[in-house]
């Protein structure tokens, strides 16, 4: 298989994460920018629920689990899973949901992509998505952690650590450990953001009630 089949698929992967349904669909459904009215700046599906409606945030669950679903799924059964280029396709769709190059670089979180990218897999190979799915209801139900920015930092942190301890040599763990990265790093990303807002309206209104 050529190097280059790699980089396509990786590519095609960038690109199908980077379309950020959540956004577009409450934007043409609601008339409602997600970064703007959304508290996180996030175009999830959480936020597709909270501002549009039943029906935008399950169309928006969907197409972010096929972003991540489709172009895995078909890479598997194209390339060998056994290159350490195959990696990169496993963690694309994540890259371009995290960091989709037409928004400079600022998108969603990556959780239903990630769920995506594990559905991929299966039936050969279920034991990411059972790993993932196990750890968000483990600290969901039996240790719940709050707010849900830390639950997802402790949940993707714990995955990404199996899946490399579960089988180091095999690629595919390889690429969801770094799909664990992403995620965090958007995570953290978005709660500096956050801070950052919230610091710049106290200020403004520091200002305001001195003037």
């Amino acid at each position: 298989m050529k190097i280059l089949d790699y980089f396509l698929f990786s590519l095609m992967g960038y690109v199908m994460g980077s379309i950020l349904t959540g956004y577009i669909l409450v934007k043409c459904f609601c008339n409602k920018n997600i970064f703007s009215v959304s508290k996180d700046h996030n175009p999830g599906t959480a936020n597709a629920f909270v501002y549009g409606n039943f029906l935008v945030g399950t169309l928006t669950l969907i197409f972010d689990l096929a972003k991540g679903f489709i172009p895995v799924f078909w890479a598997k059964n194209t390339l060998d899973t056994n290159n350490i280029l195959f990696a990169l396709v496993v963690v694309s769709p994540i890259l371009g949901h995290c960091f989709p190059l037409w928004n400079s670089f600022d998108g969603g979180k990556g959780i239903a992509v990630s769920f995506g990218v594990g559905l991929g897999f299966v039936p050969e190979n279920f034991i990411p998505l059972l790993l993932l799915c196990f750890f968000y209801i483990f600290f969901s139900v039996v240790i719940k952690i709050s707010p849900h920015k830390d639950r997802s930092i402790v949940t993707y942190f714990y995955f990404g650590v199996v899946c490399a301890l579960f089988n180091p040599l095999s690629v595919v763990s390889l690429g969801f450990s770094l799909i664990s990265t992403v995620v965090i790093i958007k995570h953290i990303e978005k709660y500096r953001e956050k801070k950052n807002t919230i610091k710049t309206n106290e200020t403004s209104e520091q200002i305001n009630i001195a003037g």
